[in-house]
């Protein structure tokens, strides 16, 4: 799994054999301790079923409102620009660029 910061370009990734429910959940362990805890963390996701399982979602409702926001693409959209997800989900505007 991998993640890119949009601000600093600064790339979070993790490698594991599988990625089921815990090892999504390991990433987002890895991502909330890189930023402070007042920081809003917005991720653009596949539908892959690890993100929306009971176990994702029992482990987002124990975090702090706010803190982890998902932008989901389309089903069967996996090969849209991620840039033009960003866009429509307002993550890139002109009120704030990359």
């Amino acid at each position: 799994m991998a993640g890119i910061d949009l601000l600093s370009g600064h790339v979070h990734a993790l490698v594991r054999e599988r990625h089921r429910s815990r090892e999504f959940i390991e990433f987002l362990k890895l991502l909330d301790a890189a930023y402070p805890a007042d920081t809003a963390i917005e991720i653009i996701l596949d539908n892959h079923s690890a993100h929306v399982s009971r176990e994702t979602t029992a482990w987002l409702a124990a975090q702090p409102t706010g803190r982890f926001t998902f932008t989901f693409t389309p089903t069967h959209g996996s090969l849209r620009i991620p840039g033009e997800v960003a866009r429509e989900s307002g993550m890139i505007s002109p009120a704030n660029p990359i």
